[in-house]
């Protein structure tokens, strides 16, 4: 153990010691600084050996401390450039492994590969089956494995093979094609699943409409006839063709089945075919407005008995349109008939201008007037003597075999007015003629003259009259607008307006002496009799039939 410290023995120091302790300090200090001095100088070399080992020691130190910072940072360097080697070593095992499965299955992956081909070539060669068949597995791979880029590559160039397959099964409904092929065609349509039902119709609907018009566009005929009998034909057979692939397809037993469309608005499936089928109608009537005023009337009755024909058959198929064709062809037939009235009319007006009623006394002796039967339905003879008579009479009968094989009983009227404002217009121009050429002519000219007028109200308006009423027998008038035929008789609705026509030329014409009153009395006796004959037999048939 070692001994106590300086302070402890100072402690224990009398006031003597510790006076001379400060001496005793210095003389040690002294001795040890002498004794300092004498080991350094006996000493030196060593001391100069030391501190230069030290230096050195120190500079060494400072450079093993700077390796050893740049070999720990090269070990870090080393470290990455390690676990970068084991990442690559480790992809390039993986790439190793790949090729070797790749390698082992190289004839599955060159099939799969060629999928976009394949597809591609059953479109092409119309197996549309294998085609669709192909499309689901690819589906299926796609929805497994979908996150491969080639995957998605053969799913892409797939789909482009699906719109292709549809637009080549679309082009097929635009051309001309069976129920059967129909039926395949449909099928593929669902299986693709591109259209929802309603737009499947519709788009049945909208190819067929598309083959439909094509066909019509080509026909060609200089004959407007002959166009108008193609096209009917043309029409029904394949509107007929169309309805019934389109019911063989598409269920219509449900007439209030809805289906959810596209924009979440209900569509009616089975009115889809029924507005078709009135657009197509709509628009053969169109055509028919359009070309029938360029048929010769001799040939309508044809027209209207084919149409008549198509709109009946069609009612089958719950389209029966004759309704529509009715006012088209009562429109034609009295536009034709009031067309070649006026043609009358214009030839009558042109011919008393150029008559000459001086020449035609001097050439006529004079005249004796035959009264018109009533059931004759040629000019009175006795018109060759005032030829613009006679000539309005000639300019009536086009007009009157223009409707003579099928005269419509819903124009009757009509025709009755047309006929009437004809004659008032000719009794206007007989009045004119008079004024202008007659009024100061010779005494024997106004007598021919009144003649002339006489002939103009005994034989025109009857000529027209019994024209009208051998084409509309009071029988058939009779059950058109149900009414008698006493009633029909006794009405001036349903017939010329003799009154009004006479009364222009009321100066010139004499009243009607007893035998004339007699003559026309049994000509309207023996009319009504033929008439009531005629609902006599009809009648007894009814009753026969029944």
């Amino acid at each position: 153990m070692s001994g106590p410290s300086y302070e402890e023995s100072i402690k224990n120091f009398n006031l003597k010691e510790i006076l001379s302790e400060k001496n005793r300090l210095a003389e040690e200090k002294r001795i040890r600084t002498d004794r300092l001095q004498e080991l350094a100088y006996q000493n030196y070399e060593i001391f100069i050996r030391t501190g230069n080992a030290l230096d050195n020691a120190d500079s060494e130190l400072c450079n093993l401390t700077k390796s050893s910072h740049n070999l720990s940072d090269h070990l870090t360097v080393l470290s990455d450039r390690c676990h970068q080697f084991s990442k690559k070593w480790e992809h390039s095992e993986e790439k190793r492994r790949k090729t070797i499965l790749t390698l082992a299955k190289h004839s599955q992956i060159m099939d799969l590969l060629e999928v976009p081909q394949t597809m591609q070539k059953f479109v092409r060669d119309g197996a549309f089956e294998d085609a669709l068949h192909l499309a689901e597995e690819v589906k299926k791979m796609e929805s497994k494995i979908g996150n491969i880029l080639v995957a998605q590559k053969i799913y892409k160039e797939v789909e482009e093979q699906r719109l292709a397959m549809l637009s080549s099964l679309i082009s097929q409904l635009r051309g001309p094609i069976q129920l059967s092929q129909c039926i395949h065609i449909i099928g593929y349509l669902r299986r693709l699943e591109v259209y929802s039902e309603a737009e499947l119709r519709l788009k049945f609907l909208q190819s067929r409409n598309f083959w439909l018009q094509s066909t019509l566009d080509s026909i060609h005929s200089d004959s407007s006839y002959q166009l108008v009998l193609q096209i009917i034909q043309l029409t029904r057979q394949n509107l007929f063709d169309i309805v019934n692939q389109y019911r063989a397809l598409f269920n219509l037993d449900d007439p209030l089945l809805l289906i959810e469309g596209t924009h979440g608005n209900c569509v009616n499936e089975t009115a889809i075919l029924p507005q078709w089928l009135s657009y197509r109608i709509r628009i053969f009537i169109g055509k028919l407005k359009e070309i029938l005023p360029n048929i010769p009337s001799e040939s309508l009755d044809t027209i209207v008995y084919q149409c008549m024909h198509f709109g009946m058959s069609f009612g089958r198929k719950g389209a029966d349109f004759r309704d529509q064709l009715v006012s088209v062809f009562l429109t034609i037939f009295s536009d034709k008939f009031t067309e070649k009235i006026s043609k009358a009319k214009h030839i009558f007006k042109e011919n008393l201008e150029n008559w000459d009623i001086q020449e035609a006394v001097r050439s006529v002796s004079t005249p004796a007037t035959i009264p018109q039967s009533a059931e004759s339905l040629s000019p009175c003879s006795s018109l060759v003597a005032y030829s613009p008579l006679a000539e309005l009479c000639n300019a009536f009968v086009p007009a009157f075999n223009d409707i003579r094989i099928s005269p419509p009983l819903a124009i009757y009227n009509n025709i009755l007015n047309i006929l009437s404002e004809a004659l008032k217009f000719a009794a206007d121009q007989l009045l004119a003629f008079y004024r202008g050429k007659v009024a100061n002519a010779s005494p024997e000219a106004k007598d021919f003259f009144q003649l002339m007028c006489v002939e103009f109200r005994d034989n025109v308006i009857g000529f027209l009259e019994s024209s009208v009423g051998l084409l509309y027998p009071a029988q058939e008038v009779s059950k058109y607008s149900g009414m008698t035929i006493m009633e029909i008789q006794n009405q001036r609705s349903h017939k010329l307006d003799r009154t009004g026509i006479t009364s222009i030329l009321a100066e010139f014409l004499p009243e009607l002496t007893t035998e004339e009153e007699e003559v026309r009395s049994q000509e309207k006796e023996k009319f009504e009799e033929n008439d009531l004959t005629m609902i006599e037999d009809s009648e007894a048939e009814t009753v026969g039939k029944e």
